[in-house]
């Protein structure tokens, strides 16, 4: 059997082309000597920026030149860092952490300086978030105590206020919003220590009031999800059944299942070309899928245990980061082709 991941999930929202405020950085002269491992990768494309989050060990943020590669910028983060987000309206990133007795903390940081703003605590231990720029609402997947069933905190994406939350039969460990169908996708994972009920599913959520709509079962256990807007797809990653879940993005039905390397870890959509890319662990490779029709394009070799991936529609460009050697792999979206790897 698979060793199942220890970071579960990534959570995503890039391509977003917005202008933000604040100053821009300069590459840093010198290369730091990577801590922890490389995990969570989110794309600023407002600011050209690149934000790497580093999983145990010494947690902390890079930011990476989008178009070069270069280290822009390192800092410290109190705790086990958790997972990265980019809302592009308001210029800001969002990253989760985890400190003593699972208190949750998310890290609020400026995309043009990559300078942390401030720190808002939420729930017990958040694992994913997304980001809604059209409610300004920012999604957190609080997974719980053991045995109690999950949550989704609810934060004001402008003051970092916690609004409210919603209770869960799963382990929610993975989010994605479809801003045009007012929907969050709440990835849950089940088991037998959970409350009666709970099953490898996605929960839909509506983004306005953060009522669940409906529930529905995927493949054996689900890590990731990502939303192509264009297409009104929805792909969920689910690692031991080396597949991804293809739903419609309004009605949440399952419209195929598509068969992809060992171990899925991580989706992201570049809905420029209406192409998926699926980070699987298992066997050090990324599949590329035909958003609309699920087609495998193509398979690309990457770093050992690739563990994140983030598209930048601005560029062209797709970052995939490795446990290994806790490198980021720049690809050519188009080709598939490796540009350059880094090491944050």
């Amino acid at each position: 059997m698979a060793h199942r991941p220890i970071r579960m999930a990534i959570i995503v929202r890039v391509g977003v082309v917005l202008a933000c405020a604040g100053g821009a950085l300069a590459p840093q002269g010198a290369r730091a000597a990577t801590a922890g491992v490389t995990a969570l990768v989110a794309v600023a494309s407002c600011a050209g920026h690149v934000f790497v989050v580093h999983t145990y060990g010494h947690s902390g943020i890079s930011v990476l030149d989008a178009a070069r590669g270069g280290v822009l910028r390192r800092d410290p983060v109190a705790g086990v860092s958790n997972a990265v987000a980019v809302d592009g309206r308001t210029g800001r990133v969002f990253a989760t952490a985890t400190g003593d007795h699972f208190a949750g903390h998310v890290s609020v940081l400026d995309a043009m300086s990559g300078r942390i703003v401030r720190t808002v605590p939420v729930g017990t231990a958040p694992f994913a978030l997304a980001v809604d720029t059209r409610t300004g609402r920012v999604f957190v997947a609080n997974t719980g105590n053991l045995g109690r069933g999950g949550a989704v905190s609810v934060l004001d994406a402008r003051t970092g206020a916690v609004r409210g939350a919603v209770a869960l039969r799963g382990t929610p460990v993975a989010l994605a919003v479809d801003e045009r169908t007012q929907r969050a996708f709440v990835v849950e994972q089940g088991g037998s220590f959970l409350p009666k009920g709970a099953g490898d599913s996605v929960t839909l959520l509506n983004t306005r009031n953060g009522a669940i709509v409906r529930t529905i079962p995927v493949g054996a256990y689900p890590v990731a999800a990502a939303v192509d807007a264009q297409s009104g797809r929805i792909f969920v990653a689910n690692f031991e059944a080396n597949s991804v879940s293809v739903l419609d993005a309004r009605s949440g039905r399952v419209l195929r299942t598509v068969a992809v390397g060992i171990n899925p870890l991580m989706t992201a959509v570049d809905e420029r070309t209406g192409r998926a890319f699926v980070v699987n662990q298992g066997d050090d490779t990324v599949s590329v899928l035909d958003g609309r029709t699920g087609t495998v394009m193509r398979i690309i070799a990457v770093g050992k245990r690739p563990s994140a991936l983030a598209v930048d529609g601005q560029t062209g460009r797709v970052f995939v980061a490795d446990q290994v050697d806790h490198d980021v792999s720049m690809l050519d979206a188009a080709s598939g082709r490796l540009l350059r790897t880094i090491t944050p």
